[in-house]
């Protein structure tokens, strides 16, 4: 029979496996309708430019179920002498809905007239009549879908919080900072966020300029307006790291330092908060523990199934918060540390100040235990069951 541990490291492969492939389609996508449209429009720009004759030009319905349109144009050049025909309007070949932005194209290379094109010195029989780096349009930010999908659940998959094995005499020992008894407040996140913030805008806001210049001011597409949406989301995450951040830089890191490890069972959760920053709080500090469990599916969601809350009372520029929670007997012991189904048990501290309040919360180990001398089953009455 498996352990808990060893089924959490499996299901942690199929997570790692399923969310690499998101990854990979991902970048494979952006390569070939992004990144090398680009790079073969920048190289063309050395490309010769070539007088050619349009033989054909026409909008092609591409499906009869929900159709999309696509240029083709037929057009022939001469090189030294050799005469040379290409179909290759742009360097990506893709066919999108809106037939009027493809019309305006077709209506600028009629059949019969004559334009230039861009012939490759290399190849001469390699030409193009749009060389412009960035051909595509709105289709090719949805690659990014892919990739910040396929990144994010990847990197949950190898760095992600272990599942603590329920076959051991202790199993809060396999986590470092629930054996050493300081555990870290959760992290919001920052770091990955920052670096998911960065690549989004850093590519979002030239593509975004290349299609408005490109396809909405020279072409008249207004469709490809829809493409604001990726900067303007861009934006939305700079905001959260910018807030994040603030609040990072204001308060730093919290400690919840346990007067005894695990949080007993019919016993005492107790110990300190220490800040790495002083507080100045407009009033009382909230804390609140709560027993949860997570439920799987599809849309993994939490119940709150018992809670206590707390207000202490704090002097200005306080480094410390005690902590003091007496669990009942009833209550059930913690079963899962990955964000996976089970219960979990979490203190959360909270507290108004000025600017910006303050937030903490960390995931606590809770089980049942040999209670320790002194220490009472809870009063009934303390805590509050939840249905």
């Amino acid at each position: 029979m498996k352990t808990t541990a060893e089924n959490s490291r499996s299901q942690r492969v199929v997570l790692g496996i399923f969310f690499s492939m998101f990854l990979l389609v991902g970048s494979g996508f952006f390569y070939f309708m992004t990144l090398r449209p680009m790079f073969q429009g920048y190289a063309a720009r050395a490309w010769l430019e070539t007088p050619c004759l349009v033989i054909s030009s026409n909008v092609v319905k591409s499906s009869s179920d929900g159709p999309t349109y696509q240029v083709e144009i037929s057009y022939a050049y001469e090189v030294h002498g050799r005469s040379y025909q290409s179909d290759r309007y742009q360097f990506l070949r893709f066919s999108s809905s809106g037939r009027s932005a493809k019309e305006l194209v077709v209506r600028r290379y009629p059949k019969g007239s004559r334009a230039v094109c861009y012939v490759n010195p290399s190849n001469p029989g390699e030409a193009v009549l749009d060389r412009t780096p960035f051909p595509s349009g709105l289709w090719a930010f949805f690659p990014l879908i892919f990739v910040g999908v396929g990144a994010g659940g990847a990197v949950y998959a190898i760095f992600g919080k272990k599942t603590a094995s329920a076959f051991t005499d202790e199993p809060w020992m396999q986590r470092q900072d629930w054996a050493a008894g300081r555990i870290a407040s959760e992290s919001s996140g920052i770091g990955f966020l920052g670096v998911f913030a960065l690549f989004w805008n850093g590519i979002s806001f030239p593509l975004t300029w290349q299609v408005l210049c490109q396809q909405v001011s020279k072409k008249g597409d207004y469709g490809q307006l829809m493409v604001l949406l990726f900067p303007l989301i861009g934006l939305v995450l700079l905001g959260v790291l910018l807030w994040q951040g603030w609040r990072r830089v204001r308060f730093g890191r919290s400690y919840f330092e346990m007067d005894a490890v695990p949080g007993a069972i019919g016993g005492l959760l107790q110990g300190g908060i220490r800040l790495e920053k002083a507080l100045y709080p407009k009033g009382p500090v909230k804390l609140k523990l709560s027993g949860n469990v997570r439920m799987a599916g599809d849309s993994p969601s939490e119940r709150v199934q018992w809670l206590q809350e707390l207000e202490i009372p704090v002097e200005p520029g306080c480094r410390v918060l005690p902590v003091a929670f007496r669990i009942p007997s009833d209550a059930q012991p913690t079963t899962v540390t990955d964000g996976g189904p089970g219960v979990f048990w979490r203190l959360e501290a909270r507290a108004t100040v000025p600017g910006i309040d303050y937030k903490a919360r960390w995931e606590v180990p809770v089980y049942e235990v040999e209670l320790l001398p002194g220490e009472a089953a809870a009063p009934e009455g303390e805590g509050s069951p939840t249905g």
